[in-house]
């Protein structure tokens, strides 16, 4: 449903996160497009919105989270998830 928040987590279910979470991100809008190039408390992109560096998201490790150790010591059935 829209605005419940749980989107990331609707991504892992239906498998899209490592087709729609690729590529560039911005923020909200810190300056104006003319102050932009010398603009430098936080990272801003040419047109003025916060920039967060290019993310990817890695198929074969993303979808599973890591298994805490504490829940590995235990059950000494569990294993690690790969990619951790």
């Amino acid at each position: 449903m829209a605005w419940e928040g749980l989107r990331l987590f609707d991504l892992f279910r239906w498998r899209t996160a490592h087709i729609l979470l690729k590529g560039r991100f911005h923020g909200m809008k810190i300056c104006s497009k003319e102050k932009a190039p010398g603009y430098t408390k936080v990272p801003v992109n040419a047109d003025g919105y916060y920039f967060c560096e290019e993310t990817f998201f890695r198929e074969n490790v993303d979808y599973l989270w890591p298994i805490p150790q504490a829940e590995r010591d235990v059950n000494k059935n569990l294993t690690q998830n790969s990619g951790y």
